[in-house]
């Protein structure tokens, strides 16, 4: 508490009546709340108080902020039981029997309850992977953030953690076995995935390509696409290449179950030609290695 609002920052009014009784039994009333911010002090939630003679400061409200507050004969200091950094200094005023002046403070813009909820669940050091489980899987990146923040005590941030049950939890299916196997001729299996879309297009404006395989040879054909549905437009001009190029016909067109391979067109353009279809459900044939 401070009877200067000079001294204080972000200053609010306050409007609820609240005050504060002095040793004499005197109520006196709380106009402004502020942060006391200088080259000796950093101080949130301090009250302004009109008729109050001298700046006060609760030791029970520092407790409330997870910090030790100790006196001795010539001085007091206040230090963090998370860290066991010294936040302020004080001495005793010569003369007078009880009466000690804080010198320096600086108090970390953490509120109470998160302070006092986090001691509540660690008495004593956690370890990164606890702190992990504890709130439900966090992801690392938000972990990290609160014990920077000094929320979760004196907790050491490991870069190297990994949860195996994270990973389990977000793959979808086992996965594949490489396969050795080739086709006979060229074009008797072609593979092919769609990707996209990228976060930034082209110069041309392409967000997206699909990739052609054929099993035979492993050879890859890349066609750009600005969007989804020139997929048939393209796999045509594929189509009419191997044509002309190797005198063949595509005979097996394997591929994931994504929209642009089932559509109406695309399917009947594979219907025309005698190509048989083979979709697998979640395959990725550029990922896995087809």
């Amino acid at each position: 508490m401070t009877s200067d609002q000079s001294q204080l920052v972000a200053c609010k009014l306050v409007a609820d009546g609240a005050s504060v009784q002095t040793a004499d039994g005197t109520s006196c009333p709380i106009t402004h709340q502020g942060s006391l911010s200088n080259s000796y002090f950093s101080v949130p939630d301090v009250s302004f108080v009109p008729q109050l003679s001298m700046n006060l400061l609760s030791v029970g409200q520092l407790a409330d902020h997870n910090c030790f507050v100790g006196f001795d004969d010539s001085s007091c200091f206040i230090h963090d039981r998370r860290t066991g950094t010294v936040l302020g200094t004080g001495h005793r005023r010569s003369g007078s029997p009880s009466l000690y002046v804080l010198d320096t403070l600086r108090l970390p813009h953490i509120s109470a309850h998160v302070s006092s909820a986090a001691s509540s669940l660690s008495p004593s050091t956690s370890s990164f992977a606890k702190w992990h489980h504890r709130l439900g899987h966090l992801c690392g990146s938000r972990l990290s953030n609160l014990i920077n923040k000094g929320c979760l005590g004196p907790t050491s941030i490991e870069s190297s953690f990994h949860c195996k049950g994270c990973k389990l939890r977000k793959q979808i299916q086992l996965p594949y076995s490489i396969s050795d196997s080739h086709a006979a001729k060229p074009f008797d299996h072609t593979h092919s995935d769609v990707w996209g879309p990228a976060p930034f297009a082209t110069k041309g404006g392409h967000k997206y390509y699909v990739i052609f395989i054929d099993d035979h040879s492993r050879y890859t054909w890349i066609y750009f696409m600005k969007h989804q549905s020139q997929l048939c437009d393209i796999h045509q001009t594929f189509a009419r290449m191997v044509h002309t190029q190797f005198s063949t016909l595509i005979r097996v067109f394997r591929s994931d179950s994504g929209g642009e391979y089932l559509s109406a067109a695309f399917r009947g353009f594979l219907d025309s030609k005698g190509t048989l279809a083979q979709l697998v459900s979640g395959c990725s044939c550029s990922e896995r290695g087809c």
